[in-house]
């Protein structure tokens, strides 16, 4: 669910999209999160049998995603901006992640054993609300003039890049596979298995770019490079997220044709989005009355 959220709200959203089409997209992500929610958990049409079926399109949307926000990480683009900015940006982004999880740390003691289970969640929803609300930001800035727009939107554009490397630290210091008791060590060496899935992908891509293929190839190449990359970090248990966001930023800096790939993902990302609030829709599972304040009060 993290994830999916993630896939949500650290999505691209330029400068100059309007109030009406904001609103008319949170309609339709409205529309479909209810739809998937009454198929789901309140009829059990969609049971878990079923949605797991459906995990390969989950994989396929959280690389392609990964991938759309990896490649607007230039460094070309960044040095734009005063490094302060950039600073400023990463350092907001962190005192939110630490203040929700601290919130959520006092809020849930009275009422839970605070185990490693719990602690994992907490850290991931923190990790989610860290990351700006692009949709959100966008409204504000159409409504400020000069540079300060111009500063929301790149904070809320480059935050996200906080919120997928924590989401990749928690799955690493509390990966499967770790010994007993919480381990450092183990966490740093999946965080390099992490990397180094995403470099080997960014290579793999980049040589079968080399060419210049066109437009119908490019479209199978990155479908491919974004299931391979979703199903790999699936299996090893890594973020999905983090290593596609890795692959997208090696691509980006050193492919001459990131601006063709940027723009066949971009031209995609509305419909993989529609996959996504499909599957989160249905996963949702309200197994206590408890869950209802909790997800009040993240909101």
């Amino acid at each position: 669910l993290a994830g999916a959220l993630f896939a949500l709200k650290a999505s691209y959203v330029s400068a100059d999209v309007l109030s009406f089409v904001l609103a008319g997209d949170s309609l339709i992500a409205a529309i479909v999160g209810g739809f998937t929610l009454l198929l789901g958990p309140v009829v059990g049409l969609l049971s878990r049998e079923v949605i797991a079926q459906f995990f390969p399109l989950l994989a396929l949307g959280l690389g392609w995603v990964g991938l759309l926000f990896g490649l607007q990480l230039e460094v070309r683009q960044i040095r734009r901006f005063p490094r302060i900015v950039t600073l400023a940006a990463l350092l907001q982004a962190g005192i939110a992640f630490l203040v929700f999880f601290g919130l959520g740390v006092l809020a849930l003691t009275p009422f839970f054993e605070l185990d490693d289970v719990t602690h994992a969640v907490l850290l991931a929803a923190a990790a989610t609300a860290c990351v700006s609300s692009p949709l959100g930001v966008s409204a504000v800035a159409a409504n400020v003039r000069g540079r300060t727009s111009e500063l929301l939107l790149y904070c809320a554009s480059l935050d996200a890049f906080v919120g997928i490397v924590a989401l990749q630290l928690i799955f690493a210091l509390y990966h499967p596979l770790r010994a007993s008791g919480f381990s450092i060590a183990v966490g740093a060496e999946w965080l390099f298995v992490a990397l180094g899935v995403g470099i080997a992908f960014a290579i793999f891509l980049l040589w079968l770019t080399r060419p210049k293929p066109d437009r119908d190839e490019l479209v199978l190449f990155l479908l491919g490079c974004a299931l391979f990359i979703g199903g790999a970090s699936l299996y090893l248990g890594l973020s999905t997220l983090f290593v596609a966001m890795s692959a997208g930023v090696v691509v980006g800096n050193l492919s001459p044709m990131r601006r063709r790939l940027f723009g066949v993902l971009q031209e995609w990302e509305k419909p993989i989005y529609v996959i996504l609030l499909l599957l989160l829709g249905a996963l949702v599972s309200v197994r206590s009355a408890s869950v209802v304040p909790l997800a009040i009060g993240y909101a």
